[in-house]
């Protein structure tokens, strides 16, 4: 890895979470930084559900949760099932496709697939699951069957 390098490559990571941060200095010595952590887990090949822990609610029109990139998970246009789990329970509570009919389901979810999405709700290739109460205080996990 070269630190005067305007391109990393990272490679041949084992299981684990990792924290890389990049600093910026120009030529008065003025610098930024940010960082990112990555955790690589272990995909088994024969496995047709994937569990995401601890997800976090975000509220930009009503609570949601965001799953990042899916199709980095699953291949594109594989039929799915999504599942959520709330901390208080051991129940997995299924969600349906989002739809302009009226729907009694409490989840709903849909994938953005508009390179510039619509709204809050921007990020390309994203699984937004929506959530139809108020009782926002936990890190649900959401399981998906393919």
């Amino acid at each position: 890895m070269d630190k005067d390098s305007l391109k990393t490559v990272v490679s041949n990571l084992r299981e684990g979470a990792y924290e890389f941060e990049l600093t910026v200095t120009d030529k008065m010595n003025l610098y930024g930084k940010d960082s990112v952590r990555v955790e690589v887990v272990k995909r088994q090949q024969l496995s047709s559900e994937i569990i995401f822990k601890n997800l976090v609610w975000d509220d930009p029109w009503g609570p949601s949760l965001e799953i990042k990139n899916i199709s980095t998970y699953i291949p594109t246009g594989t039929p799915i099932k999504v599942f959520v789990q709330r901390d208080n329970t051991s129940e997995w509570k299924e969600a349906t496709p989002l739809s302009n009919n009226v729907n009694s389901s409490v989840y709903e979810y849909f994938i953005e697939t508009r390179p510039n999405g619509n709204g809050f709700f921007t990020s390309y290739g994203s699984l937004y699951i929506f959530y139809y109460g108020r009782d926002t205080d936990d890190t649900p996990d959401v399981k998906i069957q393919f």
